[in-house]
């Protein structure tokens, strides 16, 4: 692994501020999940990314607390499934941000592998914090990284 020294704080400037797009796959099962939402929350979501045992719903900043006002209904309704409402961002560091909602997270590094990979490392305050963001068995970050690699940029995040 190498890190590049020249210049990383532009790039990393660079690479956390770009904007981003999701891919959007819906299927049959997105939008009933996407009418159910609306439905119990009467708030419209930007996009919904529902993969494995995992429902990513995500909403306007501005929404986001009315939104998750209605999470135990949704997860009562979805019990087999992992509930999540999330901010939704355009810009890659605010979303790697919003994906971690309640943990403190003290900075935000890249790493710039040889093969030409780029890893995005996420240190915390504390490392209760860091149990939290990866979740039971490194599960939710195992999933987050799947995420980030079909739906929005190919980049690999870790919790060193």
């Amino acid at each position: 692994m190498a890190i590049i020294k020249n210049n990383s704080n532009w790039v990393e400037a660079v690479f956390l501020n770009q904007r981003i797009k999701f891919r959007n796959i819906i299927r049959n099962e997105e939008i009933n999940c996407l009418k159910f939402f609306i439905n119990k929350t009467k708030i419209s979501c930007e996009n919904i990314i529902h993969y494995k045992n995992y429902i990513f719903f995500f909403v306007k900043p501005h929404n986001f607390q009315k939104a998750n006002k209605n999470l135990n209904i949704l997860r009562k309704h979805y019990r087999n499934k992992k509930i999540l409402i999330i901010k939704y961002q355009d810009r890659m560091l605010d979303l790697i941000y919003a994906f971690f909602p309640s943990i403190n997270i003290k900075k935000v590094k890249l790493l710039f592998k040889t093969t030409g990979d780029i890893e995005v490392l996420i240190f915390f305050s504390h490392y209760k914090d860091r149990g939290i963001a990866i979740g039971k068995e490194g599960n939710f970050i195992k999933i987050l990284n799947e995420i980030f690699k079909q739906y929005i940029y190919p980049v690999k995040i870790s919790c060193p």
